[in-house]
C-alpha cells in the first residue's frame, strides 16, 4: 500500500504541474519532478497510514462510489 499511495500522490502532483504549465514538460523534467516528489509522498504515507488503514477497514463499494461522485 505504501508504494501505491506514494506513486499515486506523486503522479497527481506531476499532473497538476504539467497542466498548470500549459502541458509543456519534457520527459526528463517529468521524470525529475516525479522523483523529487516521491520522498515527500512516502513521508505523507507514513503520516497518514493509520487514517488510511482505518478508512479502508470500514469502506464498502457504495461508499467508495459516493466518494468518487463527490456526494
Amino acid at each position: 500500500m505504501a508504494f501505491s499511495f506514494a506513486t499515486t500522490y506523486a503522479l497527481g502532483q506531476v499532473a497538476k504541474r504539467y497542466y498548470a504549465g500549459g502541458r509543456i514538460m519534457s520527459t526528463a523534467m517529468l521524470r525529475e519532478t516525479f522523483q523529487g516528489l516521491l520522498t515527500p509522498a512516502k513521508q505523507l504515507q507514513t503520516q497518514y497510514l493509520p487514517q488510511i488503514q482505518q478508512k479502508a477497514a470500514t469502506l464498502d463499494a457504495g461508499q467508495i462510489m459516493a466518494l468518487v461522485r463527490g456526494a
